[in-house]
């Protein structure tokens, strides 16, 4: 409901996209780059996790559920705090 609230006030068009966004939306590169660098990269740049191609669909399915779930989001928030901290 808030949603389209806001898209009525804002009109369709001009309606900020980021507000359609949660901010706790994991990002997963999906990439051919499969090199230790290359992943390190991706994860430096702000994305969650990694998965190479040719996609696994079992892999793929694995991590969107652990990246959706609570716990996954806290364990992440935890280690970035850790991460920023040392």
């Amino acid at each position: 409901m808030l949603a389209a609230s806001l898209a009525l006030a804002f009109g369709q068009h001009s309606f900020p996209v980021m507000f359609l966004v949660p901010t706790a939306t994991p990002i997963l590169a999906l990439s051919a780059n499969v090199l230790p660098q290359h992943i390190e990269a991706c994860l430096k740049a702000g994305m969650n996790d990694h998965i190479g191609k040719p996609i696994n669909l079992k892999e793929l399915l694995f991590k969107i559920a652990w990246w959706t779930t609570d716990e996954a989001r806290d364990s992440a928030k935890e280690s970035s705090l850790a991460a920023l901290i040392s």
